[in-house]
């Protein structure tokens, strides 16, 4: 009785068989992930919960890097599975079928991969140019309340040094006087500030 030979073809069928299950399990495995990934950036972008940009400069960063660890990842399989459709190994129409769905995937999943970099990309570039105008503002703020309150200053430092004699202290109303002029250089600054349109500097958007 002879020994029991195998068909090399069907052997070499089912090897392909259990890389296909292999890789199209490990394929859509991705996929919910990806998803998650999507879902998350947009919930960034929406900030339903009203969170401070700090925290989600950082959410964005930590995306950013699981998806580039997930680029390292799908880049490779892409290329393998274009190598694998490049040669004549697979000899069955529904080998090639089954491998080019895969493949299709793949390609399919870098597409939304590569999506979710460009948008978190896009929202940290959107919460910088944010963050900039806010300070911005805050700078332009300093500085118009520096500007009115410079001749204040001057004038307090004026008449607060030490001399013996002041012709201006000895006045009465001298005080008053001097007040009044304050209030009044105050009020010609702002108006003119107004009339110069700095009061018009639009305000940095609400975070």
């Amino acid at each position: 009785m002879g020994a029991y030979q195998k068909d090399p073809e069907a052997t070499e069928d089912g090897t392909w068989d259990i890389m296909y299950e292999l890789l199209d399990h490990t394929v859509d495995e991705y996929f919910p992930v990806l998803y998650k990934f999507e879902d998350h950036i947009d919930d960034i972008e929406d900030n339903a919960k009203d969170e401070p940009m700090d925290e989600l400069m950082r959410q964005l960063y930590d995306i950013r890097s699981d998806l580039s660890r997930m680029r390292r990842i799908l880049n490779p399989m892409r290329d393998l599975m274009y190598r694998i459709m490049s040669t004549n190994a697979l000899k069955a129409k529904e080998q090639v079928r089954y491998f080019n769905d895969i493949y299709d995937h793949l390609l399919n999943m870098i597409e939304i991969m590569q999506a979710s970099r460009d948008l978190s990309n896009d929202i940290r570039e959107s919460f910088m140019s944010i963050n900039s105008d806010r300070m911005n503002s805050i700078m332009f703020t300093l500085t118009l309340m520096s500007a009115i309150f410079l001749p204040l200053t001057f004038i307090a430092g004026l008449y607060g040094m030490n001399f013996s004699y002041m012709p201006e202290l000895t006045g009465k109303y001298n005080y008053f006087i001097v007040l009044g002029i304050m209030i009044g250089l105050v009020g010609v600054m702002v108006f003119a500030f107004y009339k110069m349109g700095w009061f018009k500097y639009r305000k940095g958007p609400k975070l």
